[in-house]
């Protein structure tokens, strides 16, 4: 898979969260892809930065995904200072926070204002992607980390259609007709330094702080075509 992750850290931070980049004609270009399935192919989402005045800070990264068959292959870059657990996920959503989100107007977007955008979590980026909940708590840690996961699409298809235990509210099941077509999806990344001062109104989720729960990073999942060759 090509290295994406030499994208330009501060391109990324001109462009709002969840919109296309231009790119030249030398450059993988990217398209919103019709199927309602996941097709083969390879993925990107820019993360691009949230809440940025608590720390000063200005975390960037890279989701990449590629499809090949039954196999299905996540890494994720983030350049971070904040020395906690970086709790990512897929969400079932179609665009990334902004300040407009921000319903309390206490000045951050937390992760309830977050979830109420990118919606519930179809697939958390934690060390088993072949179920919702295997690998539950065990994601990568700061400051900076690179991650790589990957499992059979076919099991964890089967995870999302066919648990029988009550599924959680932040938690996606998909019914028989759906398909896990990740195109147009978000990753969002969660973790701010346990130092940071917030405000009483920030709210937390997943047994986490406020700190730990704080949306950091987001990114919307696009197809990358490969250019053509003359």
């Amino acid at each position: 898979m090509r290295n994406l992750f030499l994208i330009l850290p501060i391109a990324s931070l001109l462009i709002a969260c969840g919109s296309d980049s231009g790119g030249s004609s030398s450059s993988p270009t990217i398209h919103m892809a019709q199927e309602e399935q996941v097709t083969d192919g390879e993925y990107l989402a820019v993360l691009r930065p949230l809440n940025t005045h608590i720390s000063g800070y200005f975390p960037f990264g890279n989701a990449e995904i590629e499809v090949t068959g039954d196999d299905f292959k996540v890494v994720t870059y983030l350049d971070d200072d904040a020395q906690v657990t970086h709790i990512q996920s897929i969400h079932a959503g179609t665009r990334c926070p902004e300040a407009k989100d921000d319903s309390n107007g206490d000045g951050l977007v937390d992760i309830n204002e977050a979830m109420a955008v990118v919606g519930k979590i179809v697939l958390p980026l934690d060390s088993d992607l072949s179920s919702q909940k295997a690998g539950e708590g065990e994601y990568p840690r700061g400051p900076s980390h690179t991650y790589t996961e990957e499992a059979s699409l076919t099991s964890i298809m089967e995870d999302l259609k066919n648990r029988t235990e009550e599924v959680p509210e932040h938690l996606m099941k998909l019914e028989d007709e759906q398909n896990l077509a990740i195109e147009g999806k978000v990753v969002l990344v969660l973790g701010a330094s346990d130092r940071a001062t917030l405000p009483e109104t920030v709210g937390a989720a997943f047994g986490l702080t406020p700190q730990g729960a704080l949306p950091i990073v987001c990114g919307v999942i696009r197809q990358l075509e490969k250019p053509t060759t003359p």
